[in-house]
């Protein structure tokens, strides 16, 4: 997963002042970036340029084999539009990652296909990416992409209420789970937008198990 900034040496700046390491900075597909690990160990980039502001960047899929994959990307729009291989590691191993990037301009437009020679087992749980999740703007942009990507030959969910939006499901040939979400009605259906985010909103199937969730829940301590 990675994101998108104007300013990389500032950011590497606020992240030397606040003992915080990183990896780089160093290059891909022309742009500058650095790596550094989330506090579940999650490895999170952030690219200088490439978007309109800040925001996400770009997704990546580590897959055994692209070709399938590729093709349903093609299905919903996206275009081939670099491959660049690189030595990972110092022991020689190699990391290949085609990029394929949306013909709509928004930001988070942008998914690699990597494929590497080094070894890793796959985990579930906390801090683990769950599934990659495409935006409808509406119920109507929604199902025309479950018609269209059912006509490719995926195998789609039903369309699923989240309260929140409204969502399709499917899994691709290198087993990555996509969503389509769809952007209403939003979350300003049960609390005041000027409001958004003081207090823990759950979906009504879940408020019986609010004081389980509260407990298990981190802190969020939000700067001042």
């Amino acid at each position: 997963m990675a994101y998108a900034i104007p300013d990389l040496d500032r950011r590497m700046g606020e992240l030397a002042e606040a003992t915080i390491d990183f990896e780089g900075p160093f290059e891909r597909f022309g742009e500058r970036a650095i790596a550094l690990r989330d506090p579940d160990g999650l490895r999170v980039e952030v690219i200088e340029g490439g978007a309109r502001d800040e925001g996400f960047h770009s997704v990546t899929l580590w897959l055994e084999e692209v070709a399938a994959t590729a093709a349903v990307l093609e299905a919903m729009g996206y275009v081939r539009e670099a491959e660049e291989a690189t030595a990972t590691g110092g022991t020689g191993e190699t990391e290949t990652r085609i990029r394929y990037r949306s013909t709509d301009p928004e930001r988070g437009s942008v998914v690699d296909l990597m494929t590497s020679d080094a070894r890793a087992i796959g985990r579930s749980g906390a801090g683990t990416i769950h599934h990659v999740a495409f935006r409808a703007r509406n119920q109507e942009e929604q199902l025309a992409w479950r018609a269209r990507l059912s006509a490719a030959g995926q195998q789609i969910t039903p369309v699923i209420d989240r309260q929140y939006f409204d969502a399709i499901y499917f899994r691709t040939p290198g087993g990555v789970l996509f969503e389509i979400a769809t952007d209403p009605p939003g979350f300003a259906v049960d609390e005041d937008p000027a409001h958004l985010g003081e207090a823990l909103k759950l979906p009504e199937k879940y408020e019986a198990h609010r004081a389980r969730i509260e407990q298990l829940l981190p802190q969020i301590r939000v700067p001042s």
